[in-house]
């Protein structure tokens, strides 16, 4: 995954400008890179807004709309998801190699939906989420090798982030573009209030299923393990979450809660065996 969100970046915030400044409930936003970046670790997959030129296909149903806006539209809006990883104030996303190589200004989303806030009246539903819009501009990663493999790496790190890899990670594919994004201005925004209004909320968690291994492994028992204490560490901090506790990394596993349970049993019967033998 990405480095240690602790470590000290380039400033402790954002700057506050108009590209960042919440317009609705400013009291809900976040500046520090430290709560900024931790959205971010925490979404799966991000949206990417940019601009490009109109294309021809679409030019009739452009020059119907400027005649109703009586403007000219110089470029159509892009909005695409990609998977991404981060290494300090650094995006790397990986996308088609027919999109973004101009290396143009990107808006980049990322959200977290953790609960439905239900009302009794409709107008007044809302959601209990997670949020950062980050800006930035694009760069193509050339064609060092060293270069788009640190790409790939922070990319993989980022969707799976084992100790030790489950899947080899070389760039095979020409057609891939790797882009490097420099974090230039973001702010995030979360909602977790409790407000009289409100009638109920019901929780939304992801959570990670049983690994089912392909098959075609050529290498049985590949990695089983690490992947499999990742799925059940994943779940452990969705379910501290859904008991509004917050998540300690350095939290024991399941089955090293079970083992010291099971020794503290041992040495309670063999005391009572002692004074209650059969």
């Amino acid at each position: 995954m990405s480095e240690d969100i602790n470590e000290k970046t380039e400033e402790e915030s954002f700057e506050k400008n108009e590209l960042t400044k919440l317009r609705r409930l400013p009291s809900r936003g976040l500046f520090e890179r430290k709560q900024v970046y931790e959205i971010i670790d925490a979404a799966r997959y991000c949206h990417v807004g940019y601009l490009l030129p109109p294309h021809d296909t679409l030019r009739e149903e452009r020059e119907g709309r400027e005649k109703i806006v009586d403007m000219k539209y110089e470029f159509e809006p892009h909005v695409m998801p990609l998977t991404f990883g981060r290494v300090k104030d650094v995006l790397y996303l990986k996308c088609d190699k027919q999109r973004l190589q101009y290396g143009i200004p990107l808006c980049m989303t990322f959200d977290i939906l953790d609960g439905l806030v239900l009302a009794k009246s409709a107008f007044h539903h809302s959601m209990n989420y997670r949020s950062v819009v980050a800006f930035g501009i694009g760069e193509v990663i050339d064609k060092n090798p060293s270069s788009r493999l640190k790409a790939l790496q922070a990319i993989h790190d980022h969707q799976l982030p084992l100790s030790g890899s489950t899947s080899v990670i070389e760039d095979i594919d020409g057609d891939v573009q790797l882009i490097k994004v420099k974090l230039q201005h973001a702010s995030g925004k979360v909602l977790d209030l409790d407000l009289p209004i409100w009638s109920g909320i019901v929780d939304c968690h992801y959570t990670l299923g049983r690994p089912i291994f392909s098959n075609q492994n050529q290498i049985h028992n590949h990695n089983e393990t690490s992947l499999t204490q990742f799925v059940t560490q994943n779940n452990e901090v969705v379910h501290l979450r859904m008991k509004g506790l917050k998540p300690n990394n350095n939290m024991p596993s399941v089955h090293w809660t079970f083992f010291c349970w099971f020794v503290v049993f041992l040495i309670l019967f063999a005391g009572v065996y002692q004074f209650f033998p059969i």
